[in-house]
Formats: C-alpha cells, structure tokens, sequence
C-alpha cells in the first residue's frame, strides 16, 4: 500500500465489517500525530479527523479499538485536565470513522477512564477507571441508556495485563499479573481463576 510520506505507527486494524478499509496510526510528513484509513485496494488514503498537538506516540490515540459495525473508533489521550492545567490524566475519545468528528461518550463520566472495549453487539462498553485506591472496570451502554456501573474486584493497573468480553456479551475476563478473573455481568458476581497471563482472548465455537 502506498502510504506516501505517512510514517505507519504500530497498529493496523481492518474495519468491519468487510475489511475494505484498514484504520492505523501514523505521523504526517507535517509531524503530526493521529489516526489513518485507507482501502484494502490501495485506494482512498485519508485522515480520520484532526491530529494530536503533540506527536509522541505515547500521549494520543492509545489502545484504538472499532466498534463492531465499523462506524466508530474509541481510544484514549493522555492531556492536561482542563485548559491551562499542569497536570495530566487518562482521557477517554470518540470519534466517526467515516467523518472524523468526534462523538459524544454517553458512557464515561467526564471521559476520565482507558482501555475502552466494545461488546460483541455493540451496545455495551467496558473501561477501566480509577476507585478506590486502585482501579476497578466500569460497564454500562454506549448511548448511556443503561448507567455505568464498577464491576469485579479493584486491583492495580501495575498488574493489570488486560481485560475483554465474552463472545457472547455476557461476563468479562480480567487477566491480572497472579491470578484471572471472570466477572458475570448479570449478577455482578466474580470468579478467580488460577490463571496467569498476558494475553487475553476467547475460543469461538461455531455452532452445528
């Protein structure tokens, strides 16, 4: 694929739902940090909204991940908490594959969070978010119909190797440094696993 001056960083994502476009991350020829698509033919090399201000790699457009139908991507920046303000924090983002602007988080009180990941269907997101004295993940709808709620045990995000749902939608694993951890997202009640690991993934049965 010719990408012209555009330097690829890292992560390449087919968009579903047939792939006909790969959304990746990349600095400009400008130096400009931000998120990229272009066809799987080669075709229709394009922007996905504005740039980041600053280009390290490690401030924006952290862990994007698509929505399941392809419209949208979410992914999290690493910026100052108000205008003006020396400090900084984990800032959930937004925004329309298709037109680059930014949508609205229904599903995140004031953005603060990371890691966002979507349900199977969609409807559903879970991220992880401070509490306590460690972090805890938050559950709730995209369209914020159904409040955020903390579910699963509070740990340290120092352990923490990663977290996703079910094929089906209905528990999440979260995979921590000594042990695993399967939240049912009906009943709010977990389950440790005496499993360690730092990669998360679900076996997909078909069904006969």
């Amino acid at each position: 694929l010719d990408l012209g001056t555009i330097d690829p960083a890292y992560l390449q994502l087919p968009r579903p739902p047939d792939g006909q476009e790969i959304i990746f991350r990349a600095t400009s020829e400008a130096g400009t940090y931000g998120l990229f698509a272009i066809g799987s033919d080669g075709t229709g090399l394009r922007a996905i909204g504005e740039p980041a201000k600053t280009t390290p790699a490690d401030l924006s457009f952290q862990d994007p991940v698509l929505s399941p139908d392809g419209t949208t991507i979410a992914y999290w920046n690493w910026e100052p908490k108000e205008a003006g303000a020396t400090s900084s924090d984990n800032y959930l983002h937004v925004r329309d594959v298709t037109t680059g602007d930014d949508v609205p988080i229904q599903f995140a009180e004031d953005r603060f969070g990371l890691l966002a990941h979507y349900s199977p269907d969609g409807t559903m997101v879970v991220y992880e978010t401070n509490a306590g004295a460690g972090q805890r993940l938050r559950f709730g709808s995209v369209d914020g119909s159904v409040p955020g709620r903390l579910i699963g045990p509070e740990y340290s995000y120092l352990v923490r190797h990663g977290f996703d749902f079910s094929p089906d939608g209905t528990k999440v694993v979260l995979f921590l440094a000594s042990k695993s951890v399967l939240i049912d997202l009906v009943t709010d009640e977990w389950t440790d696993l005496d499993i360690a690991s730092d990669f998360v993934s679900w076996q997909r049965l078909a069904k006969s």
